[in-house]
């Protein structure tokens, strides 16, 4: 038998295992997991026994279980055989007979290894560590997908969930990974070379999370699998759309932007645990735009979820609700992508229009057409940008052009009633996400919108978004 990656272990559960909800039993597992001697370990142990239940499914099969079976590892030796009991104990939620896909199989499968360490069960383990590397195929449904996507909850793209624990549990079991899984992984790793930019996961890429740091947290730990399993994020140039993901991604030299959408297909986005309760618009041509990655880091509770940048929404109070068990799909239609230009039809209730995308050496041209709304009660908005007000906005309006000048970036918009905000707002990052403690933030937002009125009949847009080198 090959030796577990203890350090991409210990790694996986410290500074991940469900952190962004920062809930009582991620933080308790978190704490064990930093023990530092053999007392602080059986203190910190002790809070999980006897076995405690859990609202949520994951954590009674998966969630404790696995942390509790890489402590077994971690920490065997100083394990009491009345704590091994209890690891055990634990593990038998993990049911052998499952229908579990994806990376949920993968970690049931992990349990599995685990608790046939511990009892000392040699077909366990072996049949563990086949089901683990079986989940490690390019197929048909959840899981990798042939453009270096990966599926978890239906046809939906998991770059910054399901797909990043994946990645992880690949570099837990690095020891007995055959060729046919390497490269697998290292197509998976070369998608990640687009949707990670100078070390921050793309806004659009972090599914269902949103919480403090997470752009560079969800980024440093995919690297870091990486680097554990001895591969390399790919080098990304120029254009790449992700048909199995509803993506688009262009990196230019000193910049990047990504477009994240849904369709028939493809699942946008989704709502559970209270995760994401207002992103029913983050897939709706979503735009950002980078020069550093950070441009949008930590906004989240700061944001008006209606003016997700790139999307064309009425601007009704609700429309960003998302219930949790919800999912985002079918509100982009006939997705083309011509060279390096990217075209699409947005159909979300009363609102219908085209929009495109033509990417360029410095930059972006943003184009809209057709804006048709039959709510004659609302305004609908296209949001060209809504970040963190970094420094001095210089703002010039020259005939039909305006221009706005922020934080590297160029931005310039033909016609319509443009309006540039500074915003002084407060949030509380649980109005994000549900399950993290009440922590309330204030900060200065810049909006740059566009306004086409109520109920308008094909209204445009055109803009342009550039880097300040060009």
């Amino acid at each position: 038998m090959g030796i577990l990656n203890i350090s991409i272990l210990a790694f996986a559960v410290s500074a991940a295992a469900m952190d962004p909800n920062d809930t009582p039993a991620a933080l308790e597992v978190r704490t064990f997991f930093r023990s530092t001697n053999e007392a602080e370990f059986h203190q910190n142990l002790g809070k999980f026994f006897p076995r405690r239940t859990d609202k949520n499914w994951w954590w009674n099969e998966i969630g404790y279980p696995h942390a509790l079976g890489i402590a077994s590892v971690k920490f065997g030796d100083w394990l009491t055989e009345e704590e091994k009991s209890g690891i055990i104990d634990y593990m038998e939620r993990a049911p052998l007979k499952h229908k579990r896909t994806g990376q949920n199989k993968a970690w049931i499968s992990a349990v599995h290894y685990y608790r046939g360490r511990l009892i000392g069960d040699k077909r366990m383990e072996e049949a563990a560590i086949r089901d683990v590397l079986s989940t490690i195929v390019v197929g048909k449904g959840e899981g990798p997908r042939p453009d270096g996507s990966f599926w978890q909850h239906g046809a939906q793209p998991q770059w910054g969930n399901y797909e990043l624990h994946f990645v992880e549990t690949a570099a837990e079991f690095a020891a007995y990974l055959k060729d046919e899984q390497r490269k697998v992984l290292e197509k998976l790793f070369e998608a990640y070379g687009w949707t990670i930019y100078n070390g921050f996961l793309d806004v659009g890429s972090l599914g269902r999370q949103f919480a403090p740091e997470i752009q560079r947290s969800k980024g440093g730990r995919i690297q870091a699998a990486a680097k554990e399993l001895g591969m390399m994020l790919g080098e990304a140039k120029g254009f790449k759309y992700f048909p199995d993901a509803a993506q688009a991604v262009y990196a230019g030299e000193g910049w990047r932007t990504t477009i994240k959408m849904s369709t028939a297909k493809i699942i946008g986005t989704e709502s559970y645990n209270g995760d994401n309760a207002q992103g029913a618009l983050m897939a709706d041509g979503a735009c950002y735009f980078y020069c550093r990655g950070d441009e949008y880091e930590n906004v989240f509770p700061l944001w008006n979820w209606r003016y997700i940048p790139g999307v064309t929404a009425i601007d009704r109070e609700g429309a960003e609700k998302l219930g949790t068990g919800s999912k985002v799909f079918n509100q982009v239609d006939n997705i083309q992508v011509q060279g390096n230009k990217l075209v699409f039809e947005l159909k979300r209730g009363d609102l219908q229009c085209f929009k495109s995308w033509e990417f360029l050496e410095s930059g972006v041209k943003c184009k809209g057409w057709g804006i048709t709304s039959k709510d004659n009660a609302h305004r609908v908005v296209t949001s060209v940008e809504q970040c963190p007000l970094r420094g001095e906005v210089v703002e010039k309006r020259e005939g039909e052009v305006t221009t706005v000048i922020h934080d590297g970036k160029i931005y310039r918009i033909t016609g319509g009633k443009v309006k540039v905000n500074r915003v002084h707002r407060k949030g509380n990052w649980n109005t994000v996400m549900k399950r993290r403690p009440s922590e309330a933030v204030e900060g200065d937002i810049l909006e740059i919108l566009i306004d086409h009125g109520i109920a308008p009949v094909n209204a445009e847009y055109t803009y342009e978004i550039t880097i300040s080198a060009f």
